[in-house]
């Protein structure tokens, strides 16, 4: 689904000589309604497990700069495991747990978020953000694989590099 993925297939499967077919990830559209002034967009959101290919580590500092600095923002962190102790207890951050997540709970989610991130060290694709834009939610991403390929930097979101500090994310998130 992404030049990535293409790339570690043929590195992968170097014998490989039939016909390889790149295909778009589908999702069905369930975004089609806009949020009314009682429903407003608020959070700056993270969709997936707390780990380090993810890049949690990276959202959570981003909360914790933000809190420090009273900078006035909401995130929610949206999982189906539950993250450690250190994404817990945060004034700014809201967390968002349940072994089985419907698309329509995802999609209210969604459609409540000012920016989905993905800070994510490693990707071949992501549901999260085509999920994102099917709700008009736009991604700030790490530059890495895939992602790049989806997020269109100042378009569509914003790219950052893999070691961007707190701050250059606030400023993408802004």
């Amino acid at each position: 689904s992404s030049n990535e993925a293409s790339s570690l297939f043929d590195r992968r499967y170097r014998a490989f000589t039939g016909r390889k077919l790149r295909i778009p990830l589908i999702y069905e559209d369930l975004c089609d309604d806009v949020l009314t002034e009682e429903r407003p967009r608020k959070y700056v959101t993270f969709v997936g497990p707390a780990i380090p290919p993810k890049g949690a580590d990276i959202f959570l500092k981003i909360v914790e700069f933000s809190g420090k600095h009273k900078m006035g923002l909401d995130f929610l962190l949206i999982s189906r495991l539950e993250a450690d102790a250190r994404y817990y207890g945060k004034a700014n951050l809201k967390t968002f747990h349940k072994d089985r997540i419907t698309d329509e709970e995802m999609v209210d989610l969604l459609r409540q978020s000012v920016v989905t991130i993905t800070p994510y060290r490693t990707a071949r694709q992501s549901s999260v953000v085509l999920t994102s834009y099917m709700c008009g939610t736009p991604v700030v991403s790490t530059n890495v694989g895939g992602l790049s390929e989806f997020v269109y930097h100042l378009r569509t979101g914003y790219l950052l590099d893999v070691s961007a500090s707190a701050e250059e994310w606030l400023k993408g998130i802004n």
